[in-house]
């Protein structure tokens, strides 16, 4: 859970981060879209991420790390393959990358989806927009990708 990128000249970041095994990461964030098919849902990806700046008792007030709420759900009411999994999400800032994986923590009941959290990422500007690439995995066959572009970073007070 941590930001991997190697530097080239003052204003270039490359990440070094593997999305798809065969094809690099380049693919991986062209290859996916908004919406994929699994059986015969459509699934969607619906991203909320933040920073939290709220008073903290050590007297802190630089903010948390960058936190990320991950809701994939079947669009079209049908139920949601109940083995598919997501091992892996991506978030990209203009020129910076964080890889990380859902929290194991309980999170609510989503009918037909997933809600998961990714913690403890890098402290980037609040208003910036990300771009989140995430693997979902079924129980056999290829990985999907969702991606959803230019998901603005709130903050809480």
């Amino acid at each position: 859970m941590r930001t991997a990128f190697v530097l080239l000249g003052m204003f270039l970041a490359v990440p070094r981060v593997v999305f798809c095994q065969g094809k690099g990461q380049h693919s991986a964030w062209l290859g996916a879209d908004s919406i994929v098919t699994v059986g015969p849902a459509r699934i969607g990806l619906r991203v909320s991420a933040w920073r939290d700046f709220m008073p903290q008792p050590e007297g802190a007030q630089a903010g948390s790390p960058l936190m990320v709420n991950l809701q994939i759900m079947s669009l079209d009411s049908l139920p949601m393959p109940t083995e598919l999994r997501v091992d892996s999400a991506w978030v990209r800032s203009e020129d910076e990358l964080w890889s990380s994986a859902p929290s194991p923590e309980p999170r609510p009941n989503l009918p037909n989806g997933l809600d998961l959290i990714l913690r403890g990422g890098p402290k980037w500007p609040t208003h910036q927009t990300i771009d989140v690439l995430v693997r979902l995995r079924p129980a056999a066959g290829a990985a999907y990708y969702l991606r959803a572009r230019r998901q603005p970073i709130g903050r809480t007070m």
